[in-house]
């Protein structure tokens, strides 16, 4: 079975989206979110939907690059390569994901932090599998909250 580059790149919005995307890290107190998104704008502190929604179009971006590149030649990446990747993801971006997860809005912080909190999980323990049912429908959620709230070419 061969995996398209569509599909590659599905896989990593999906992992983006499970997190509103999603995604993901371990603290990282030498730096801070601005520096390691190379954004200009304040760092949210609190709920905030326009800065939520910046942030997730930015995870979804790297999210994407990492995905991609598991397979430039249109072969099946392994569990192992998925897993890895998505650590990756947590471990280049976690000064972004932590400001994602103070940023997300009051109506969606608990899907956030299950769907983080299962990503998380899964990535460390290996596991490429797919989320539990709870955690897959609290993506959902978190995707139809982006797709009404946030413009932009995730949000459809």
């Amino acid at each position: 079975m061969r995996y398209s580059r569509p599909a590659l790149t599905l896989a990593a919005l999906a992992c983006a989206a499970a997190l509103g995307l999603a995604a993901c890290g371990g603290d990282d107190e030498t730096s801070t979110a601005a520096e390691t998104t190379g954004a200009t704008s304040a760092v949210a502190s609190e709920p905030d939907l326009d800065r939520y929604c910046e942030l997730v179009a930015e995870l979804d971006q790297r999210s994407a690059e990492i995905f991609s590149a598991l397979s430039p030649t249109g072969e099946v990446p392994t569990d192992e390569e998925l897993a890895a990747a998505q650590q990756q993801v947590f471990d280049e971006n976690a000064a972004l994901i932590d400001e994602l997860s103070r940023a997300a809005p009051e109506e969606i912080a608990e899907d956030f932090e299950l769907t983080l909190d299962s990503a998380r999980e899964r990535a460390a323990a290996g596991d490429a599998g797919q989320p539990s049912k709870e955690v897959a429908e609290a993506g959902v959620r978190l995707r139809d909250f982006r797709r009404d709230n946030c413009p932009g070419p995730g949000s459809s």
